[in-house]
């Protein structure tokens, strides 16, 4: 969220940032006082879009890692069919791959290390949505301070 806060003249900057920062969280039922930083700052990350992507794509490689980790084990397999001779017939199967040149484990590591990724990655946009709120927050209080001059 950029705001750019040199083009606006001085008496409707307060209004515009003020509108901004309603407009972010219009979509949260619970008001919160615009004075409590603390407060707008939890809003903010818990309702952000991109702290939200990013948690599901955390989520998403938490899937993909456990995938590959169950890839390790045998993987069991029934077919039926039909077959004009013998009638209905059933098959099961394990199958278990005895060497397959390091694929399995790599594929672990490569889960592992997305995961590690997407966890950075939801701390990030965190603290990103946080500083752009203290941003804001900032520019709102200068703002309104220049506006009781």
């Amino acid at each position: 969220m950029d705001v750019i806060l040199n083009k606006a003249p001085r008496s409707r900057l307060g209004i515009s940032i003020l509108i901004t920062l309603v407009g972010v969280w219009s979509s949260v039922s619970q008001a919160v006082e615009i004075t409590n930083i603390e407060a707008l700052i939890g809003q903010a990350v818990a309702s952000h879009p991109l702290v939200g992507t990013a948690r599901a794509e955390l989520y998403a490689t938490n899937q993909e890692l456990d995938a590959a980790e169950l890839s390790v084990f045998p993987a069991p397999t029934v077919q039926s069919g039909y077959d004009g001779n013998n009638g209905l017939t059933t098959s099961i199967a394990v199958r278990q791959p005895l060497w397959t040149g390091g694929k399995l484990s790599s594929s672990i590591r490569q889960a592992y290390y997305d995961d590690q990724s997407a966890l950075a990655n939801v701390s990030d946009q965190r603290n990103q949505v946080a500083k752009n709120t203290v941003a804001a927050w900032q520019s709102y209080v200068e703002a309104t301070g220049l506006q009781q001059i």
